[in-house]
């Protein structure tokens, strides 16, 4: 038998190992949000309004002046010429002055004689001589008027106290009304004279 040959056994080259691959790793993709335009509601459009005509409303006077309704109204009697005014001091209290001027037992200890008071109307008595007067004013203890029943010319005479802030002392202010200057000067000589006796009245209680 022939022996087979043998083929020699071919070297076996090493096999390179393959490079590894690389990868490429994907990096993170950022989300972007979008923001939705922001659409403004439309302001609904204004209507103009018509204005209401306007109605003036009459001033009105304050309460404290307003005449009720029922109340007529009273006619402005204008003052006569010929007022003039007379100041006194006296040293006494204003109510007690005020007591000298308004009633019965005051003005009869130097006013008049004798005096009566009825319904608003006083009668003064100087010896036998009568004459009336009605009272028109009267703001206790600060004034107080009166007006001749036979007179009707809007004269009267008036008694008003004023206090001094310095000295305390109480003036009497009179006011009387005089046809002409000689009548003045007599209603002026008259009232001092009565006014004195008023003084020397009131002198007796201090």
């Amino acid at each position: 038998m022939v022996a087979k040959k043998v083929a020699p056994k071919k070297a076996v080259k090493p096999v390179k190992k393959a490079a590894p691959v690389k990868v490429a790793v994907a990096k993170p993709v950022k989300e972007v949000v979008v923001k939705a335009p922001v659409v403004k509601a439309e302001k609904p459009a204004k209507v103009k309004k018509e204005k209401a005509p306007v109605i003036k409303k009459p001033i009105v006077a304050p309460t404290t002046f307003r005449k009720p309704e029922n109340e007529v109204p009273t006619k402005f009697v204008k003052e006569p010429a010929g007022k003039f005014e007379m100041e006194f001091v006296i040293r006494a209290s204003e109510d007690m002055v005020f007591e000298f001027v308004s009633t019965e037992s005051g003005l009869s200890e130097w006013f008049c004689d004798d005096v009566n008071i009825r319904d608003g109307v006083f009668t003064f008595n100087w010896d036998g001589q009568i004459q009336q007067a009605k009272l028109i004013k009267e703001v206790p203890p600060i004034s107080i008027r009166y007006q001749w029943l036979d007179k009707n010319d809007g004269s009267y005479f008036e008694f008003r106290t004023q206090k001094d802030e310095l000295t305390n002392d109480i003036s009497l202010i009179i006011t009387d009304f005089a046809s002409d200057k000689a009548d003045e000067v007599s209603a002026r000589l008259l009232w001092h004279s009565q006014v004195d006796k008023l003084l020397h009245v009131l002198g007796s209680f201090f």
